[in-house]
């Protein structure tokens, strides 16, 4: 099944649902950054666009203070949500 390219992506960091606004890279890892304020989250479109021209595989982490690697992810209503 192909998923929407508009659907937003969101991480849940304690329990807390927040919207991805940022993608950092950092060696291996590739980390989904919540917005510092209230902002518009990724689109996977987004995404998809920023992640394309990486080689071989990232692992996808939550947290650059405290890392938490990322396994999977649900689907709510429009929403990615990773955690």
């Amino acid at each position: 099944m192909d998923l929407d390219s508009h659907r937003t992506l969101f991480v849940e960091l304690n329990h807390n649902v927040q919207p991805v606004s940022e993608l950092q890279l950092q060696d291996n890892r590739l980390f989904l950054l919540p917005a510092a304020a209230p902002a518009k989250p990724l689109t996977l479109e987004q995404f998809d666009a920023r992640t394309q021209a990486l080689d071989g595989q990232v692992d996808l982490f939550q947290s650059i203070e405290q890392p938490q690697r990322l396994y999977g992810y649900r689907l709510h209503a429009n929403q990615i949500i990773f955690g």
